[in-house]
């Protein structure tokens, strides 16, 4: 016999024992016929694959011929509310295929029938599932209760048949199908979230009230992210595809509503609330600020974690598309606008002293000749830096009552040590010329200025390494005012070892930064002629790697307005952009000297920003 008439015979003896009623019977017609037809299909397989493949398939539509029939899609048993009985179906087809493998062995297990099996069911019940819901009023509930059953029987199927359901090319999952009405899901949760912030609006008049005594961040930030975590792990069992992706646009869609509805509402509350008579100062102001300060550090910690998880969650290809980068961008730019209204309250805090500073008349200390009772030696701080010390270390202590992460406070002490140098230089440079007693009580009260920023800065929370690097700065923002003044100071006759102390601690060879200093010491005009020839003289001599053609002095301005430095900054609504976090400063000192910490605020880690004529 030709292997042609063999293979056609043993194809038709196949089927015709399948289209029989032999295999429903207890012992699937003896012993003989079962033993007939697993020869046959152990000859079948040395057939050729083509053979096998042809024998398989027309296995597997003769068991499922009636699946489609039962469970059409234009049926009422062909409906997703009927879903589980799909899936007995099938497991009783599954069951009574085992037993009779179990009892005759017919298939080869190699041949793999079962899964073949289950794959073409799945095939079939997919396109059932996408006709149903294509022409259904699909809800959120009846959505879940469809993935909830069908992801059930894709576990019963990993285990019985030991395979493995993956949506990126393994197994093809039934619950792909779902993929393409998952928005039934987030426009649920879309709704559910208005719903809740519909609750924070109704009650964001009345929770500052409540909350500002006691908790140190909004109680809605944490119910937001309450609900982001119970969304996320219900969906987490839904799906690990796309539908993922587009929940965290989702997060990101409510996270800016959070920070522009909720946050900077909560700060025009600050603003607007009614401040002390007998104070410059908004108190309520500085409280409200450290209250969305912690608020907002809390989303934007807690809005990282939320974007790991979800990277945790989702399959591979898609964890590029989850990013909160641009919703931390407008916290951080939110953080940067309450420390800088701390900042302004600070200024203005400090006004008063500094205004009496500007009284003094600091030309004429020492000179007898003027009035009786005046000093003749220094021997303690004036009376207006011992008030400049308590407003500061009364501004700080508020402040930081207020603020729960210490690098948010020390940004604010970095930026308020170099904002109150900058006012005082620019009233000692208004004060000019200074008298020497003058010169060496400026230097004294420093002292005392800088142990007041000092102190601000000691807290039990506070590491050795931190209190050091704050001291550092305090220091650097001085040396500038203190090398000023250490020069007005030196002796103009002779005048050669004025003209070397100028070089020594200034360094430059810039005749107009040494007229600078000429007029904070306030010499005649005809003394000053002959200390610029030998200043051109000294520096002419000097090796091309000893000048330096500008320093520090060279952007003192010597009319500074009297503006205030720190303008009242303003609300947009709208992310600011690309902003440096307000701890920037302390993680990476070269980022923040580069980059301001609000669009409205200057840095002041340069001594030269505050005297730029504008």
């Amino acid at each position: 016999m030709s292997q042609a008439k063999l293979r056609d015979q043993l194809v038709r003896e196949f089927k015709s024992y399948w289209s029989s009623s032999l295999p429903t019977t207890i012992d699937m017609g003896g012993e003989r016929q079962r033993k007939t037809i697993k020869d046959s299909a152990l000859l079948i397989d040395k057939l050729g694959l083509q053979v096998k493949l042809n024998i398989i398939d027309w296995f597997i539509a003769f068991i499922l011929r009636d699946y489609r029939r039962i469970f059409s899609p234009s049926d009422e048993a062909g409906q997703l509310d009927n879903l589980s009985t799909r899936f007995a179906w099938f497991n009783r087809i599954l069951k009574q295929f085992q037993h009779q493998q179990d009892l005759s062995n017919i298939w080869p297990i190699h041949w793999n029938i079962k899964s073949q099996l289950l794959a073409k069911f799945n095939d079939y019940t997919s396109q059932d599932i996408q006709i149903v819901l294509k022409n259904s009023n699909l809800n959120v509930d009846s959505l879940i209760e469809a993935i909830r059953i069908t992801k059930d029987f894709e576990s019963q199927m990993q285990k019985k048949l030991n395979l493995h359901f993956n949506d990126q090319g393994g197994f093809k999952s039934i619950s792909l199908v779902y993929q393409n009405v998952f928005h039934v899901y987030i426009s649920h949760q879309d709704k559910s979230l208005a719903d809740l912030f519909t609750k924070f609006s109704d009650s964001s008049s009345h929770q500052f009230v409540e909350e500002s005594s006691t908790a140190s961040v909004l109680e809605s930030s944490s119910e937001l992210f309450l609900n982001y975590r119970q969304i996320l792990s219900q969906c987490a069992t839904l799906t690990n595809g796309k539908p993922i992706v587009d929940l965290s646009k989702l997060y990101s869609k409510w996270l800016k509503i959070y920070a522009n509805d909720i946050l900077k509402a909560q700060l025009i509350h600050g603003i607007n609330s009614r401040r002390s008579l007998d104070s410059k100062v908004n108190y309520n102001e500085i409280k409200i600020s450290g209250l969305i300060i912690n608020t907002a550090d809390y989303c934007l910690s807690t809005a990282i974690q939320l974007e790991e998880k979800l990277k945790e969650y989702v399959y591979i290809p898609f964890k590029g598309d989850i990013s909160f980068e641009k919703e931390g961008e407008i916290f951080n730019s939110i953080i940067s606008n309450c420390l800088q209204r701390c900042l302004h309250n600070f200024e203005l805090g400090i006004e008063t002293p500094l205004n009496d500073m500007s009284r003094i008349q600091w030309s004429q200390l020492g000179n007898s000749k003027k009035k009786s009772n005046n000093i003749t030696s220094v021997s303690n701080p004036s009376q207006y830096v011992i008030d400049l010390s308590q407003c500061i270390l009364n501004l700080s202590s508020n402040v930081t009552k207020s603020i729960d992460q210490r690098k948010y406070y020390r940004s604010f002490l970095d930026k308020a040590v170099s904002l109150s140098v900058a006012l005082l230089t620019r009233n000692i440079v208004k004060s000019r010329p200074l008298s020497s007693l003058g010169v060496e009580q400026l230097l004294l009260d420093l002292q005392s200025f800088r142990q007041a920023f000092l102190d601000s800065m000691e807290s039990p929370r506070e590491t050795g390494s931190t209190t050091s690097a704050y001291a550092r700065h305090v220091n650097r923002a001085l040396i500038p005012l203190e090398t000023l003044l250490k020069v007005v100071l030196a002796p103009s006759v002779p005048a050669e070892a004025f003209v070397q102390s100028y070089t020594t601690l200034i360094a430059d060879s810039s005749s107009q930064n040494f007229q600078k200093v000429l007029e904070m010491k306030g010499l005649p005009k005809k003394d000053q002629s002959q200390i610029h020839e030998i200043f051109r003289a000294v520096t002419a001599t000097e090796s091309q790697s000893e000048k330096q053609s500008n320093s520090f002095l060279t952007e003192l301005d010597m009319d500074p307005p009297n503006r205030p430095l720190i303008p009242v900054p303003t609300i947009n609504n709208k992310s600011e952009g690309d902003n440096c976090s307000p701890a920037d400063y302390n993680n990476n000192p070269n980022k923040a000297d580069s980059k301001n910490i609000s669009p409205a605020v200057p840095m002041f880690s340069d001594f030269k920003n505050f005297f730029l004529r504008k």
